[in-house]
């Protein structure tokens, strides 16, 4: 069924935080009652076990299903989806459409006639001025406020997936009456709140990912990180400019496509992890290319 058991893991990672969401939500009254030297400690280890699979689950799980489906057929591949929106907390189709709007604007500038842009995450859309980026934190703390709904909704019916929409929704609401039936503290205080982190996190790589690059070009409309370690424990999220020039490439192999990419000092690039693309620790630099920082190899 799996088209390339490489997936496993991805598709293990999305189950297994419906796990601990579901489980955290059951054990929470116990663990009001435990001492705080064990319900703190295994607080936290579940909290940061969810957050990292929720900004794992945008950038690789949620991310690879939709450019590289996991199964061959697509019924299998449509219960994954219902099964990654509870792990996602958002219907994975709807995500899927404004993802692609991502791909097809690559965090492109306001139109001038339209005073929008095509990526429904551009780093442009609600900024002051339509040719300087929103500054780092307003654009990682607002966004998840400024869903736009409606017209990706729209799109899932133009492409007649309203009814596995609609389907995707029922199952989250029903995870969110659930655990709210279970513990409505643990669905207040534990689950909103590292569903919130998760997705400020995401916009905040999202930011990264693009931050310094242009957007009008193909091989220079993303920043790449070559670390071994970042890419081993992200599935290769760092060959950013890589998966933007070859989509439909499968993760796994997405360092055979560095070779067709630009020199490292006429593009974007930055060690260790995205992080190191923060504005601030960058703001010497130029725009494109011209990294200080050679990449890790």
């Amino acid at each position: 069924m799996l088209k390339n058991r490489k997936d496993f893991p991805l598709i293990l990672l999305a189950a297994l935080n419906v796990v601990l969401i579901i489980g955290s939500a059951l054990l929470t009254e116990w663990a009001l009652q435990a001492p705080l030297y064990v319900s703190v400690p295994m607080g936290l280890v579940v909290g940061f076990g969810i957050v990292f699979i929720y900004l794992t689950n945008y950038q690789c799980i949620s991310h690879y299903h939709i450019h590289t489906p996991y199964f061959k057929g697509r019924r299998a591949n449509d219960l994954f989806s219902l099964l990654n929106s509870l792990s996602l907390g958002v219907p994975q189709t709807m995500y899927h459409i404004h993802h692609l709007f991502h791909h097809k604007g690559n965090n492109d500038r306001r139109d001038p006639q339209t005073n929008s842009t095509v990526d429904f995450a551009s780093s442009y859309r609600f900024s002051k001025d339509p040719n300087v980026e929103e500054e780092f934190w307003s654009f990682t703390l607002k966004s998840v406020f400024r869903s736009e709904i409606t017209p990706l909704y729209k799109e899932g019916v133009r492409q007649r997936r309203r009814a596995q929409i609609h389907l995707e929704f029922v199952v989250l609401f029903a995870l969110w009456a659930l655990l709210i039936f279970v513990s409505w503290k643990n669905f207040v205080f534990f689950y909103l709140p590292l569903w919130l982190i998760g997705q400020v996190l995401n916009y905040a790589e999202n930011y990264l990912e693009h931050h310094g690059a242009t957007h009008t070009s193909r091989l220079n409309d993303s920043v790449s990180c070559y670390s071994p370690f970042y890419n081993w424990i992200w599935f290769n999220n760092g060959y950013h400019q890589e998966h933007h020039y070859k989509a439909r490439v499968h993760w796994s192999q997405l360092p055979e496509v560095r070779p067709l990419m630009l020199d490292e000092t006429q593009r974007r690039t930055v060690p260790h992890c995205h992080l190191w693309n923060l504005p601030w620790i960058r703001k010497n630099e130029a725009s494109v290319g011209g990294s200080k920082h050679p990449s890790n190899t």
